[in-house]
């Protein structure tokens, strides 16, 4: 739940910005979110999950993505190769605090 809020704090944000000035970071884009909540990438790619928050959550975040004329692929990879890979900062916060959208802008962007 708590990685799901997350995503949904950076995208409310995104929104908003996307809302005064016509153009966001996460706008216009293909989002593919690596994640070890399988719970989580489930409820993205189903656009299910039994658990009421985290459905609530997810359904806002697949809403907000599309509000951002963009679209979310979520996969769930092992958190060990996450790690490994140095990319799990957005869950884990290590870098900046996960509400700072440029921390999702991989070196695989455009």
């Amino acid at each position: 739940y708590t990685e799901a809020l997350q995503m949904a704090v950076v995208l409310r944000k995104c929104c908003r910005v996307h809302r005064d000035t016509g153009r966001s970071i996460l706008s216009n884009t293909y989002i593919i979110y690596f994640t070890d909540n399988d719970p989580l990438a489930w409820a993205l790619t189903h656009r299910y999950s039994a658990n009421e928050r985290l459905q609530r959550l997810a359904l806002e975040i697949l809403a907000r993505v599309r509000s951002l004329s963009s679209f979310i692929c979520a996969l769930w990879v092992a958190g060990t190769r996450l790690i490994a890979q140095g990319v799990d900062d957005t869950s884990r916060s290590r870098n900046a605090p996960v509400s700072v959208p440029e921390m999702w802008v991989s070196a695989l962007s455009p």
